[in-house]
């Protein structure tokens, strides 16, 4: 009897590991030592530098992949397809992704759209586990979630990406004349690693003497990549222009707050700017994680270091090319004087520093003069 209850009373103190794969509970639960992971299931495995939990290397199993191949090329080496694209078939299997791989790059007669279609391939995830482009149809859209920055072996580069093609996934015209021109005459379309709506394709121009990094996509697989689920305090760049006023700053906080009550997004937003009297990160308390856009996608903590940029409204639209305004140089500055701020934002002519919505980094804020005729504005949750 005594080894009976010896047994049971064992038994009882023994707890097995949980098994990984199965559904979070509510609220991202997940027993210990278990992450709710970007896919909606229960992973171990290490988390990356904004504290995201890192799917490992199974959960990319029957996805695509995406990333930027980093060394600089000039758009008459790497060519047009399908030369270009079994550059990138042999930079991913040399990496150690077996597959079929594109570049996103256009000519007249091949563009990166058609391939996609021909292939039939939807979905996208970055080496690192975290999710690019959800479908075909999001990644045309301009609804890009995590910015494609990592290349064919997880390593973060921000950089300029040679395309030649449009947000519609098209040639555009200026591809260094079909990719087989190195003249400093002719241009071509760049993309940026760290861009979202359209900016991640169709950002600047640039000569054709010049060497750029390029993105692939692989294309052998249809599936739709379930959206981010990250949890923490919202982040969101208004729908609505903010014009300054004798409300000044007050009257930036009364829209962010009214988009978001809109939206039924509940706490209390403050609008991501800059005075002469205070910086814009001075403003707010940081989290222990980053800011969340509403899609669920991470962007910062203090700014010094972004995930992905601001450029999801409150009711989950994708801004596409919009200023908005800062205040300063950087987030943690100050405005120097009443130029970089429309006089603290009291008045509607002179001048503003601001920012690109679809960046990260320093072009994110700050980066641009301005006017103060009226631009978005972040709007970040304080409580």
């Amino acid at each position: 009897m005594r080894l009976l209850v010896l047994a049971v009373a064992l038994a009882g103190c023994f707890k097995p590991a949980p098994q990984e794969g199965f559904a979070c509970g509510r609220d991202n639960w997940c027993p210990d030592p278990l992450h709710c992971v970007s896919d909606g299931t229960c992973r171990s495995g290490p988390t990356d530098d904004g504290g995201i939990v890192v799917p490992p290397d199974a959960d990319l199993a029957g996805v695509n992949l995406a990333f930027v191949a980093a060394t600089p090329i000039k758009a008459q080496d790497l060519g047009s397809p399908p030369g270009s694209d079994q550059m990138c078939t042999s930079i991913a299997n040399g990496a150690g992704h077996p597959g079929n791989f594109i570049s996103w790059t256009s000519t007249t007669t091949s563009s990166a759209v058609s391939r996609l279609l021909a292939s039939n391939a939807n979905g996208w995830v970055r080496v690192d586990g975290r999710p690019f482009a959800a479908t075909r149809g999001s990644l045309i859209a301009g609804k890009i979630l995590y910015p494609l920055r990592k290349d064919e072996n997880s390593a973060d580069h921000v950089v300029q990406v040679l395309t030649g093609t449009g947000p519609a996934g098209t040639s555009i015209g200026e591809n260094c004349v079909e990719f087989t021109s190195a003249n400093s005459a002719d241009l071509i379309v760049l993309g940026t690693s760290d861009g979202g709506s359209n900016r991640w394709t169709n950002d600047i121009e640039d000569t054709c003497d010049h060497g750029s990094a390029f993105f692939c996509l692989q294309i052998d697989h249809n599936k739709a990549i379930p959206p981010p689920n990250e949890q923490g305090p919202r982040a969101f760049i208004t729908a609505v222009r903010f014009t300054p006023g004798p409300g000044g700053i007050g009257g930036a906080d009364q829209l962010c707050q009214s988009e978001a009550d809109a939206a039924s997004l509940s706490g209390t937003y403050l609008a991501f700017l800059s005075t002469t009297q205070q910086s814009a990160l001075s403003r707010f308390t940081l989290p222990p994680g980053p800011w969340i856009r509403v899609d669920g996608v991470a962007t910062a903590r203090d700014f010094s270091d972004w995930d992905a940029p601001i450029d999801v409204t409150a009711a989950g639209d994708y801004a596409i090319d919009d200023l908005v305004f800062s205040g300063a140089t950087a987030p943690s500055a100050k405005s120097a004087d009443a130029t970089e701020s429309c006089s603290d934002w009291k008045i509607s002519t002179g001048s503003s520093l601001a920012g690109e919505a679809a960046h990260t980094g320093a072009r994110a804020f700050g980066s641009f003069s301005g006017s103060c005729g009226g631009h978005t504005i972040l709007c970040l949750q304080s409580n």
